[in-house]
């Protein structure tokens, strides 16, 4: 196996305390690489400009992410998964390690479909040794999923038959969350209200509401951590 003489490295995440916890963990790491460069960014706007920023230098090998992240001032993207989205466009060859605290079946399931990350961490899994072998894993035999995940997809239902929200789904619910009405998500969107109305019915099927109004679309959304 090659080994790499540097492993550069941009670390996403809204939460001061676990910057800090992986900081400390990542100088403390002693693996095969010479050097672990590694650059931070606690919010969606500061994560693009460094990524784009990279995308003319030097590219990250990894960005590992966060997937509960604050919508950008620009609404390019709107959460950490839509921001791993924007990074392998940019980055063709970077490898994305999402960090989450969320272990809901649906939601794994539903990230594992549409991002398809080299690596996928549960929070409460991480500790020094979980993070090197998960970075080695990563680079070199990809994917790697931490012990959690793993527990999930050994028990998970198969879930080929349902729907999954796709990221116009997501923009639905995030401006609904923020008190935007129906009638008036067309301001917001490029569709008519009919498409709108034909894809709030495609959510609660995904979402496997068979009767509500949009208070039941967020408080199922909040339960599996899409908001």
């Amino acid at each position: 196996m090659q080994t790499l003489n540097k492993v550069k490295v941009l670390h996403v995440d809204d939460h001061p305390i676990v910057i800090e916890v992986c900081r400390e963990i990542f100088k403390n790491l002693n693996s095969d690489f010479k050097t672990i460069e590694i650059d931070e960014a606690n919010d969606c706007d500061s994560a693009l400009a460094k990524i784009e920023l990279s995308a003319k230098n030097t590219p990250y090998d990894i960005i590992i992410v966060d997937l509960q992240l604050p919508e950008c001032s620009k609404g390019i993207v709107i959460d950490g998964e839509d921001l791993a989205l924007f990074a392998k466009k940019k980055l063709p060859k970077v490898k994305i390690i999402v960090l989450t605290a969320m272990n809901d079946n649906y939601r794994i399931n539903m990230l594992l479909n549409r991002l398809n990350p080299s690596g996928l961490l549960i929070k409460t899994d991480i500790n020094s040794n979980e993070l090197l072998i998960a970075i080695t894993n990563v680079l070199y035999n990809p994917p790697y999923y931490s012990s959690t995940v793993m527990r999930l997809l050994r028990t998970m239902v198969r879930m080929d038959h349902i729907e999954l929200l796709d990221a116009i789904d997501k923009r639905i619910i995030m401006y609904l969350s923020k008190g935007v009405r129906t009638k008036n998500l067309v301001q917001y969107l490029n569709l008519s209200l009919s498409a709108i109305e034909k894809r709030k019915a495609g959510i609660k099927r995904a979402l496997g509401i068979e009767k509500g109004d949009d208070s039941s679309i967020l408080e199922k959304a909040k339960e599996m951590g899409i908001i």
